[in-house]
């Protein structure tokens, strides 16, 4: 009997605390259940209430904000005359004129030699969106002469033809600006050859003199009616001063020479203050100029 007594007491004193087990068990059950739904409902209150724009600040990449972000990638046309890299280098060498809006616009005072005769010229060379538009006048009279890559060349409105035509040609087109701007039109480039030396150089080890880099710029074959007289010109980069010597085209069948001489500071803008076009050695014309201005486009 002692052993039966002490028997039934156990199984009362492990009942009694069963059941404070099992109370405390469905207090941190209810603990749980609580907590999880006030956890929940903040959750679902901070959801529905956004960053604060000061918050927001934190998420963006140090140093730049949300306005400046948009204004830190590159003009359209900057982009778009990266293409080319021989022309890519030549745009950095001449200056800021192709990626600067205030100085899209020059206008080039100077003298025009034809056939021995002085002409008074400016050449007002405005950036485009496919390039450039051109306007020249001679002898102090409104400007006559006139091209852009869409419509070609123009003598007072009217289609240019014969002579008009190559001379309005020669003056756009051999021109340092527009190695860099065809490409806006659509030119093919393409590097012929490098570390040029001239003919009569040979292969003398004690030549000194200019070495050049080759580089054909073809026009584009979809504007037939309009497409210069030339449809190609050889540009002579020189591999020293980065600039070009001269400019080899066609006319009627016959090699045409530009040659640039006398380059010079314009603020911070390269230009040549002279350029001699001669056939088969004999000249043609002379451009010397005596002033040019920068400015943005009216």
């Amino acid at each position: 009997m002692p052993t039966r007594q002490k028997l039934i007491s156990f199984v009362s004193a492990m009942k009694r605390k069963f059941g404070v087990l099992k109370s405390l068990g469905l207090v941190l059950v209810g603990i749980l259940i609580i907590g999880g739904s006030v956890l929940t409902q903040a959750l679902i209150k901070g959801v529905k209430q956004p960053l604060a724009p000061s918050k927001l600040s934190n998420y963006l990449p140090t140093g730049i904000s949300a306005s400046q972000a948009g204004q830190k990638a590159r003009s359209k046309l900057s982009d778009r005359l990266t293409l080319q890299p021989e022309a890519d280098r030549l745009r950095r060498r001449l200056g800021n004129r192709f990626i600067d809006s205030e100085l899209d616009q020059s206008i080039i005072a100077g003298m025009l030699t034809i056939k021995g005769n002085l002409h008074p010229i400016q050449i007002i060379r405005t950036q485009i969106d496919d390039g450039e538009n051109i306007t020249v006048a001679l002898d102090g009279q409104t400007p006559s002469l006139s091209w852009n890559h869409s419509e070609g060349p123009h003598v007072s409105g009217n289609r240019a033809t014969g002579e008009q035509k190559l001379l309005i040609e020669r003056i756009v087109l051999d021109s340092p600006d527009q190695f860099i701007l065809a490409q806006l039109r659509g030119a093919n480039y393409y590097t012929v050859a490098r570390q040029v030396r001239p003919s009569e150089a040979g292969s003398s080890i004690s030549y000194q003199g200019p070495v050049w880099d080759l580089v054909r710029l073809a026009e584009p074959m979809n504007n037939d009616q309009d497409k210069p007289d030339s449809p190609w010109r050889l540009f002579y980069l020189n591999t020293t001063s980065g600039l070009i010597d001269k400019i080899v085209s066609g006319e009627d069948g016959e090699t045409v020479v530009a040659e640039l001489f006398n380059w010079k500071k314009v603020g911070n803008e390269l230009v040549p203050m002279q350029i001699k076009w001669a056939r088969k050695g004999n000249p043609i014309m002379e451009l010397n100029v005596n002033s040019v201005n920068f400015g943005t486009r009216k």
